[in-house]
């Protein structure tokens, strides 16, 4: 009986940049199939003539010895899949062809990447959770429209991710053109990065759940490089101006640029609030306590909010400055009523997906209106919802220089997150006052001088 026999060769067809692609050829009763590995190599860098136990398929020429030893383990991987096929093939006993062979090969090398990622997106819109579900979506796409696949069905496994393919994908991210307002090349390579490493997220857990080589892995090793973006922080004499403005409110065009700029100083002094949160508040999150000073009894404001990104509850004391926007808002409305005037009374009924979507819609709305109110104040910055947040952040770490405090106040869960809102003044500031250190161990140095030793070996 003929046996089935596994030998890798180079695909005749040469690309622009000089390689071609290794094929896995099987052979079973003089008929051959081929199956493509997704390793791209030059004529001179590839061995025709390797063996399975050398696993010197590729020439050390190719390059450093970590990327020849990652394109050797992926050719010996499909081996190892060609080889579990034969035996599961030959173990069922029944006649089969170098095409059932190959087809085996295909549904055991994995299931399909694509579909395993998509399920993952699934899961997230099942939790409600629409916009990193389309974010994530968005990336699974373009993946899809490099390698010239359908962006909605296309389908491809691991082994068609060679780390150049990934390179050239990371470079098509980075420079294909964008309809986004404000894009830079800062905020494209964090974008990139980002995009890059949830995929890299979603490969790794891949290739656990099958039980494959890490060579197979395409951006293994790999680090996600982000750069540095400016954010906008307004200064305390900003936030004055912003806050003592007498807006006019004659047209419904108006109304609605004085309460971009209210609900901007709320998310301020609610300790910078995302938009999102705000938008969607209800009545009832604002509520009372009573609180005894100077033995007198005293009602005071809290604002309840549970944090849609976090699921964080917290109650916030109200700040005279607020207060009384807030409670112009609450007035005649029911609990269960919007208590900023962006979404209207029959949204409340919205699903949260949709609730969630036209809340995006508006903050998109209040960004443009603080952009023209910042041009009629003469506020040279881009103020939009969350620089609001920015502020907060950086005025709170410069009065306290608690870095916990405003981890917590942001409900940040790494202290990394929260360090990429400093401004350089801030972290300037911070740096500066670890000098205090070395102030108070003059002042005490210049206490000693005089002692002689016995005198100072006597006091300490």
């Amino acid at each position: 009986m003929a046996s089935v026999t596994f030998r890798f060769i180079q695909n005749e067809t040469v690309r622009d940049d000089g390689t071609q692609l290794v094929l896995l050829r099987i052979t079973y009763q003089r008929k051959h199939k081929y199956i493509g590995t997704g390793v791209y190599l030059r004529e001179k860098h590839f061995n025709p003539d390797a063996t399975k136990d050398k696993e010197n398929w590729v020439r050390k020429s190719y390059g450093t010895a970590d990327a020849v030893n990652t394109q050797n383990g992926i050719l010996k991987a499909w081996l190892d899949r060609g080889e579990a096929a034969k035996k599961r093939l030959t173990e069922i006993g029944q006649p089969f062809t170098a095409d059932d062979v190959k087809q085996r090969i295909e549904q055991t090398s994995s299931d399909s990447l694509a579909a395993f990622i998509r399920h993952a997106i699934q899961r997230y819109r099942d939790r409600g959770q629409e916009g990193t579900a389309n974010n994530q979506e968005y990336y699974l796409r373009a993946l899809c429209r490099f390698m010239g696949l359908d962006p909605k069905t296309g389908d491809f496994t691991i082994y068609q991710l060679s780390p150049q393919l990934m390179e050239d994908f990371e470079t098509y991210l980075l420079t294909k053109e964008t309809s986004r307002k404000g894009s830079t090349d800062a905020s494209r390579r964090n974008s990139t990065s980002e995009k890059l490493r949830k995929l890299h997220q979603y490969i790794r857990a891949f290739i656990v759940k099958h039980k494959l080589p890490d060579e197979l892995d395409p951006l293994r090793g790999r680090i996600f490089e982000s750069a540095p973006t400016r954010r906008v922080q307004l200064s305390e004499a900003e936030v004055m101006i912003l806050a003592a403005a007498k807006l006019p409110t004659q047209t419904k065009g108006e109304c609605t640029l004085n309460n971009a700029r209210n609900i901007y100083l709320c998310s301020y002094f609610l300790h910078g609030l995302r938009a999102r949160d705000l938008i969607m508040a209800r009545v009832s999150q604002l509520t009372t306590e009573w609180q005894i000073v100077d033995n007198v009894p005293v009602r005071k404001y809290r604002f309840m909010t549970t944090a849609l990104k976090t699921d964080k509850t917290k109650y916030i004391y109200v700040e005279d400055e607020i207060l009384p926007i807030l409670l112009d808002y609450a007035t005649n409305k029911e609990p269960d009523d919007f208590l900023f005037p962006f979404l209207k009374t029959r949204h409340k009924h919205l699903d949260d997906v949709k609730l969630k979507n036209k809340a995006k819609s508006q903050n998109i709305i209040i960004n443009g209106c603080l952009k023209t109110i910042a041009e009629t104040l003469k506020i040279n910055k881009p103020i939009y919802m969350h620089s609001a947040r920015h502020t907060f952040a950086d005025m709170l770490m410069e009065e306290t220089g608690d870095i916990r405090l405003l981890q917590a106040s942001l409900d940040h869960s790494e202290i990394s997150t929260t360090e990429r809102y400093f401004s350089r003044g801030v972290k300037q500031s911070l740096t500066d006052k670890a000098n205090s250190l070395y102030r108070r161990q003059a002042a005490t140095r210049s206490q000693i001088t005089d002692l002689d030793s016995e005198t100072l070996l006597k006091q300490y």
